[in-house]
């Protein structure tokens, strides 16, 4: 490597880094005290059909299907939040505008740190059981905006006793309302 492209490397490095900083979600992933970790990944995206959209009443805009898996890539079971009615993981949905690293969420309790753990321990949410090296997938339903990132999160723990610890997903930019 000739001294010019050295410099050139040795510069990028720093940018590279900051930039791989102010992509980060909320908060870091869990991880069992194997080192392994539960992943939530956003797999796919595509527009709703009609008969989709029919089944909710719309307030926000729902246009997109945003295919999701949640897995366990540890060798011990572990205990996620899911609401009351479903298997689905259940926690906060987070926005942010392209090209800056605060995350927003529209529900409240999301935008606490204490707050979001207290909610998930309430009797809002059940925990179910995932054992070792298993996966759901499943759909999500989202709002299309092209200036923004969208990530969701669940929560886990490996006793039912545990504190609860959150889990965000893979950022990603929904469909733009233009490539309809």
């Amino acid at each position: 490597m000739t001294v010019p492209k050295m410099w050139v490397f040795v510069l990028a490095c720093p940018v590279l880094l900051l930039l791989s900083l102010g992509s980060r979600t909320p908060q870091a992933t869990a991880k069992n005290d194997h080192g392994d970790e539960p992943r939530y990944k956003v797999l796919s995206q595509r527009w709703m059909t009609e008969a989709e959209k029919r089944n909710f009443n719309d307030v926000v805009g729902l246009r997109i299907a945003v295919r999701m898996r949640f897995e366990n890539g540890g060798n011990r079971a572990i205990y996620y939040s899911a609401s009351q009615y479903n298997v689905l993981p259940h926690g906060c949905q987070y926005t942010r505008n392209i090209g800056t690293a605060a995350w927003d969420s529209r529900a409240q309790w999301c935008r606490e740190q204490g707050t979001r753990e207290r909610e998930a321990s309430s009797d809002k949410f059940r925990w179910l059981l995932l054992p070792s090296g298993s996966a759901i997938e499943f759909d999500l339903y989202d709002y299309s905006d092209s200036n923004e990132e969208h990530a969701f999160s669940t929560f886990v723990k490996e006793t039912l006793e545990d504190k609860p610890m959150e889990i965000v997903s893979t950022a990603y930019r929904p469909l733009s309302a233009n490539s309809e």
